[in-house]
């Protein structure tokens, strides 16, 4: 019998993650099953969509004060059904003001629980931590200097890369990003320099805008 892992995803950037995890595990494990609330890409990977994700698609606080109501209602509701499904796993992508708090819930009904992609704990309300390992069994982060944070509060943590990076990388970086010195930082050391600069949006449009327009012109300034 087929396992079925749940996992929610809430706006672009999450759905584009959770696709690259389902592809990643159903890769070596094709049994198993994923479903919850997923976007256009997790449905391809081949996740099946029980909640569309444009459902929590919402953008500012006084249109999630209006919507608060049915994102509640969701949440329990999708939280009900992973357990009468007897799903083992939860895995929460980004979105961590909906997941986390799904996440608690579902650790106390026994399923095991990770949460894919850090809150900014290391910029901005570094308490989280503890609200944090109360809620998840593992956090999946994707930047080297994450997990520290997370060993030093306990809670346990696996490195993983952003796939943009392994996207974006060329095959020197490749080989230099898998030498087992890179973390000690003695192949950052002796790695030649490049010269590449990536520019990434966010998920939210505004934040994207605004974003979009800081960054050309630090790099018009840059390039004067």
């Amino acid at each position: 019998m087929p396992v079925t892992v749940g996992i929610v995803a809430g706006e672009a950037s999450g759905d584009a993650l959770g696709a690259t995890l389902i592809s990643a595990v159903r890769a070596t494990h094709p049994q198993v099953r994923f479903a919850g609330i997923a976007g256009p890409r997790m449905e391809a990977a081949g996740c099946e969509v029980w909640v569309p994700m444009d459902k929590l698609a919402v953008r500012g606080f006084s249109e999630v004060i209006a919507h608060l109501p049915e994102l509640l209602r969701i949440r329990r509701e999708i939280g009900r059904r992973f357990v009468r499904a007897g799903v083992p796993l939860f895995v929460g992508v980004d979105s961590p003001d909906f997941n986390l708090g799904l996440a608690r819930k579902l650790r106390r009904w026994g399923v095991r629980t990770v949460h894919f992609v850090s809150p900014s704990v290391w910029a901005w309300r570094a308490e989280r931590l503890q609200t944090i390992g109360q809620a998840v069994d593992r956090m999946l982060v994707l930047f080297p200097f994450e997990p520290p944070l997370y060993e030093r509060a306990g809670v346990p943590v696996t490195f993983v890369g952003h796939p943009l990076a392994e996207d974006a990388a060329g095959p020197d970086t490749r080989r230099a990003t898998s030498d087992p010195g890179w973390r000690s930082g003695s192949a950052r050391r002796t790695a030649a320099p490049t010269h590449n600069v990536a520019q990434v949006d966010g998920s939210q449009r505004g934040r994207a805008r605004s974003g979009r327009r800081r960054r050309g012109q630090a790099a018009s300034a840059s390039s004067a």
